[in-house]
């Protein structure tokens, strides 16, 4: 299975079956608060969901009345948006985040839950220029992704989860040369072995400074989470926001 092909089938239903129990609404409420917060989201915002998903985010910020556009390359996942969408007037793009249009602006992007990564170093780069021409002067950039410090301290070759009533197995592989990370996920439905794998570059903390700054970003504030809590090698999660000055 090619890696365009790994990343649409992890995404798929099995991930909304399992999310669930780690996405809860508890989290995306306070996750959704601050991201007002940090953001200092203002009335008439246009804010772009890049990997929105099942619209988690993106929903609760366009009830709460700015103009969103939720972006995914999953078919599936959209469908699931939308129907939850109602007549919320959202703007739903199906495509992958390599073939983002830099021509429509943004006061706000967001790349909540490891939306990127999936393709080499070099596309993330680009992609990460276009975020940069496509905001307004003085937009923000909210990057949420894993902590690679913290993934490696954790690491072990096999683990095994409880997902509500599932044991979910997990057998993972990084490579210390190009920091990518593999992990092939499997479950028992209806007493046939099922499988999907995650395949993602995952990035340290400075990394990502870099990055953004390299590109032209000012980088005001690093997280350990969006629960916005201090910043530290065991921090679970890398929260950024970034400039465009």
């Amino acid at each position: 299975m090619s890696k365009n092909n790994e990343w649409k089938h992890f995404f798929g239903s099995a991930y909304q079956k399992f999310s669930q129990y780690i996405l809860t609404e508890d989290r995306t409420k306070v996750e959704v608060q601050n991201i007002e917060k940090i953001l200092d989201l203002q009335p008439n915002f246009k804010i772009l969901d890049l990997g929105c998903g099942s619209g988690r985010i993106t929903i609760p910020l366009a009830h709460k009345g700015y103009h969103l556009t939720g972006f995914d390359g999953s078919n599936y996942s959209l469908n699931i948006a939308r129907n939850n969408a109602g007549n919320l007037p959202i703007t739903w793009i199906e495509s992958q985040i390599k073939d983002l249009d830099s021509e429509h602006k943004y006061d706000a992007i967001l790349s909540i839950g490891t939306a990127f990564g999936y393709v080499d170093d070099q596309e993330d780069k680009t992609t990460m220029e276009k975020i940069y021409h496509m905001l307004n002067q003085g937009g923000k950039l909210l990057i949420d992704t894993e902590n690679r410090d913290f993934m490696l301290h954790q690491y072990s070759e096999n683990a095994w989860n409880e997902m509500g009533d599932q044991i979910v197995w997990s057998k993972r592989k990084f490579n210390p040369l190009n920091s990518r990370w593999r992990e092939e996920i499997s479950w028992n439905e209806d007493n046939n072995l099922e499988s999907s794998i995650l395949n993602v570059r995952i990035y340290s903390a400075h990394e990502l400074i870099n990055l953004l700054e390299t590109i032209g970003f000012k980088v005001q504030k690093l997280y350990g989470s969006l629960k916005l809590d201090d910043f530290h090698m065991r921090s679970s999660r890398i929260v950024i926001v970034a400039e465009k000055e």
